[in-house]
């Protein structure tokens, strides 16, 4: 049995009617990457090239495909810190605690990017409304103390600590608990 699509060879679409659709889609995504395509073969591209605009295609149809999802989002962030893109994935964390504010792990993320530029203005930007969303997270309370401390905010790094240890449980971890005190 063979396969319609495979064709040797080729390039067939399942839909033919939507050639002329990604073909437009394909000259808008190159222009914006500064890509020059010509009618019909472009061969002549440089791999880096054709990757970066079917790339870009990719990602676009993704973030199209489900704008209320926080997961298409976190997997596309995932895959930038994956390519050491640690700067392209911050805005796509943000979408991601925007769509789910208790998404932890995009917030450790956010944190993790905003400690290795030493930018407290932004870990406490991001963990203060991440403990409103998940008041029971202590690692949220940990950097911002941290934050507020290096904001020169002292009556602030107290609140937090006594608003963490009012989050602690028998199973939080000791060695978070423990630099509360």
């Amino acid at each position: 049995m063979t396969n319609q699509n495979s064709k040797s060879g080729t390039n067939s679409m399942a839909v033919p009617e939507a050639k002329s659709a990604m073909n437009r889609f394909k000259e808008e995504v190159a222009s914006e990457l500064g890509v020059n395509l010509k009618d019909g073969y472009n061969g002549d591209l440089t791999s880096r090239e054709a990757g970066s605009i079917g790339g870009e295609m990719v990602k676009k149809m993704i973030m199209k495909q489900e704008q209320d999802d926080p997961q298409i989002p976190m997997l596309y962030a995932q895959y930038l810190l994956s390519k050491n893109m640690e700067s392209e994935s911050v805005p796509v964390l943000e979408q991601v605690v925007d769509l789910d504010p208790t998404n932890k792990a995009a917030r450790m993320m956010l944190i993790g990017a905003a400690v290795k530029k030493e930018d407290y203005k932004q870990i406490i930007k991001v963990c203060e409304p991440g403990i409103e969303a998940t008041p029971d997270a202590l690692e949220f309370y940990y950097y911002l103390a941290v934050a507020y401390n290096q904001a020169e905010k002292p009556d602030s790094v107290i609140s937090i600590c006594k608003r963490a240890l009012e989050h602690t449980t028998a199973d939080s971890k000791k060695e978070i608990v423990s630099d509360f005190y």
